[in-house]
């Protein structure tokens, strides 16, 4: 059964990536709510990531050029997001190449601010989550981002 739904979350992952379109840019919208939710993330677990970069899995869609470094920030990704709620937020990354660290930022509806540590091992050239940290942040209304109706 655990193999049938890997399969099936990756064929979904996959059609995600290829449904969306290599070269698009993040909107003003979408700038917007990674804004809110790396705040939220900052405060809540006293976090800086202005030296940190952000990575859009939606441009890995070209299975044949990824690299083993994206790989594994992929396999990270399926990893929190296949044991998500279905209206949890998908899940941001962000990477310091030159100090080899990254975060994961796992935004739960109820306001949970998951952060999954990364390191980036030179030797094998992938990801790692090395610790994770739980902590209460704003719930998603509370942030403007869930709307009441």
């Amino acid at each position: 059964m655990k193999k049938i739904t890997l399969l099936l979350m990756a064929a979904i992952f996959s059609l995600t990536l290829y449904s969306t379109n290599a070269h698009a840019k993040i909107t003003e919208e979408e700038e917007k709510y990674i804004q809110t939710i790396t705040n939220d993330f900052e405060g809540t677990h006293n976090i800086n990531l202005d030296s940190y970069e952000l990575y859009d899995i939606r441009k890995s869609t070209d299975k044949d050029s990824l690299t083993t470094k994206e790989i594994s920030l992929i396999n990270i990704y399926l990893e929190i997001v296949k044991k998500q709620d279905f209206i949890d937020c998908s899940p941001l990354i962000f990477t310091d190449i030159k100090n080899n660290k990254g975060f994961v930022l796992e935004k739960k509806v109820n306001g949970m601010n998951n952060l999954h540590i990364l390191s980036y091992d030179n030797a094998t050239e992938t990801w790692k989550v090395t610790n994770k940290n739980n902590k209460m942040g704003t719930e998603l209304k509370d942030l403007g981002l869930l709307k009441d109706e």
